[in-house]
């Protein structure tokens, strides 16, 4: 029998767990102190659990973790045409400043890949004027080359108009029509959670999409360990459980897609992000310029996003370990997953995957979404059908929910999506517009 204490974990009993950390010191100082890794310069940067750094270990450090990821993992080849996803936030500038920087070394540390950029325009939805719109597009494409990228694209959030290159970028009567016929749709959808979500899925399509026109097998997304956290906290309570391994692992390599999605920053904390802005003069200049016009035109204290991402922010300044923690554990979701998956690879049955997402269906043998999709069907019923006739009701709802979940005729856009796309989608009267 085990007879160890509350007093035994670890060598200081339970100071290892998640107390209330005190205030933490500015990552930033300036210290007369010699650096201890180079022994040369003297230290200007101090992160919480680490030993104070110099600037340019600092930077060897952090853009260390962006190339170890690549390393570790071997998925992307060598001489790779890579997609970059420019959002105007400083995740991105910063993992832009970190390709730039990786291209350009002496051929043994150079990282071997070929970086093209894309912006998904998405101003629409915040109602801004044409005149500001091509304002902001004008700014935009004058930051991406500072990072050295030749080629850049540009594409409208409506998905429904080709892309473009920074040379004929100008908006034009056939973008504005099909952005208004979007707008229908994303008004329409009755929550705030479902258009963040929507909205969302809708950009990592568009990122596919352009991807697969100029031949771009991985696409490379800024996300960080914070927002990697934030993700997966989202994807349970949105009822994406199955597909949350892809939503927060290092390659997003859902089936029928030809592109993966690759999220090279998320080992690196929001901490780290804003002390390379801090030390980099140039970047911090370009990214002052790119927050004038990144607006986050869905934020919203009523959506299930911001308020999980509040939960985090409000936990990670008094806890440090927080992130780091949800993070992990996602960690170990991916991996039992994956293994999960390899097991199921030997079965001859194709799966099925979701229209809009492309993970695979999750209604399959489980009674819970069998029960919600039950009960969502007999309230229906119920404003349909006479009190009297509680049998015809219940028949037919079992019938309803047969049919969106395989097993009946009914051939519609609900009965091939994942309850998590189910819920965006009811609003928009099963419409097939914008199926990636």
């Amino acid at each position: 029998m085990c007879s160890i204490g509350e007093d035994d974990f670890g060598d200081e009993g339970g100071a290892h767990t998640m107390l209330v950390d005190p205030k933490l010191p500015p990552s930033i100082i300036i210290s007369d102190e010699i650096c201890k890794k180079c022994n040369e310069r003297n230290v200007v940067v101090k992160l919480n659990l680490k030993d104070a750094q110099c600037e340019s270990c600092f930077f060897q450090y952090v853009r260390h973790k962006l190339r170890a990821s690549m390393g570790s993992t071997r998925i992307i080849e060598r001489g790779a045409k890579v997609l970059l996803v420019f959002d105007g936030t400083i995740e991105s500038c910063v993992m832009f400043d970190m390709v730039r920087h990786g291209i350009t070394q002496e051929q043994f540390k150079r990282l071997t890949i070929q970086p093209y950029a894309i912006y998904v325009d998405d101003a629409c939805i915040s109602g801004q004027s044409i005149t500001e719109r091509q304002q902001q597009l004008d700014e935009t494409f004058k930051i991406i080359p500072n990072f050295g990228i030749k080629t850049y694209y540009y594409a409208s959030i409506s998905g429904e108009t080709s892309i473009k290159t920074h040379q004929t970028f100008q908006l034009d009567k056939e973008q504005l029509h099909a952005e208004e016929k979007f707008l229908k749709k994303f008004n329409a959808i009755g929550n705030q959670t479902a258009k963040e979500d929507f909205l969302n899925l809708t950009k990592l399509n568009i990122y596919r999409k352009v991807a697969a026109q100029i031949d771009c097998k991985y696409v490379f997304v800024p996300s960080i360990s914070h927002q990697v956290a934030t993700n997966l906290l989202v994807s349970v309570a949105l009822g994406r459980a199955k597909s949350v391994a892809n939503d927060i692992s290092f390659c997003d390599n859902r089936s029928n897609c030809a592109a993966q999605i690759i999220r090279p920053m998320r080992n690196i904390n929001s901490l780290e992000i804003e002390t390379y802005i801090r030390l980099d003069e140039t970047l911090n200049r370009l990214t002052q310029q790119s927050k004038c016009f990144n607006v986050q035109n869905t934020n919203s204290a009523t959506s299930i996003q911001s308020l999980t991402k509040q939960f985090i922010d409000n936990l990670q300044e008094n806890f440090a370990s927080t992130v780091s923690t949800v993070f992990r554990t996602g960690d170990k979701i991916s991996a039992a997953a994956s293994t999960t998956s390899q097991h199921k690879n030997n079965d001859t049955k194709p799966k099925q995957t979701c229209k809009f997402c492309h993970s695979n269906l999750d209604f399959e043998h489980s009674a819970t979404l069998f029960a919600i999709e039950y009960s969502r069907c007999v309230s229906a019923c119920a404003d349909q059908t006479e009190v009297n006739d509680i049998d015809s009701m219940l028949r037919k709802a079992e019938n309803q929910v047969l049919g969106l979940n395989g097993d009946g005729e009914t051939e519609t856009l609900i009965k091939s999506l994942c309850h998590g796309c189910r819920n965006i989608f009811r609003d928009l009267n099963a419409s097939n517009a914008y199926i990636q």
